[in-house]
């Protein structure tokens, strides 16, 4: 089969006949926000926390950081010992 081609109903109704693609997002164009969530989250919501820190910083503070290179370390012996 051609996994590139549009999928297509194999057992259509009369006149049902559609590609999957065409039926993509029908019925979302009307969705608005409740006013609860705007004032909740305003316009734009952001998840997590803001932080000043540049990434590499950010990931330094991890818990895990300080075993990365233990972790690294196990994750190639593990994949010389399955080879």
């Amino acid at each position: 089969k051609d996994l590139n081609r549009p999928w297509e109903d194999p057992m259509p109704e009369a006149g049902e006949r559609h590609l999957a693609q065409e039926l993509r997002g029908v019925g979302l164009g009307g969705y608005e926000m409740p006013e609860w969530k705007v004032e909740a989250f305003g316009k734009a919501p952001t998840f997590g926390q803001k932080s000043a820190l540049p990434m590499q910083a950010q990931r330094e503070s991890l818990p895990i950081f300080k075993l990365r290179d233990e972790l690294i370390q196990a994750v190639k012996d593990c994949r010389e010992i399955a080879q």
